[in-house]
């Protein structure tokens, strides 16, 4: 993966942002990567392992798409299990902002 992508919204590119996070441990990177959070709210967990071809230069970004973190919520509503809302398993070179997290 190389570029920018979307999850949410109108010509998403992913419907979630887990499935963001699955298709860059499925395929990699070949050059940086942003991936744009619609505003909204997002009831979801998931793991970041290790991105092939993550680098200095390979960076990848997932991010708020307004810029303002009050715009896009990402939370659990598991309660319990698991115990995480983004559990960081490996990756490098990797950058979270404009989000809220609860």
């Amino acid at each position: 993966m190389s570029g920018t992508y979307v999850v949410g919204g109108i010509n998403a590119d992913f419907n979630t942002i887990s499935d963001a996070v699955n298709s860059l441990s499925t395929n990699g990177v070949s050059g940086p990567v942003i991936i744009n959070i619609s505003a909204g709210t997002y009831n979801e967990f998931f793991t970041i392992p290790s991105i092939s071809g993550s680098s200095s230069n390979n960076t990848i970004t997932i991010q708020g798409a307004t810029l303002d973190s009050s715009d896009v919520i990402i939370q659990s509503v598991f309660g319990g299990t698991p115990d995480h809302i983004i559990l960081l398993d490996g990756v490098d070179y990797l950058t979270i902002r404009y989000c809220t997290i609860t």
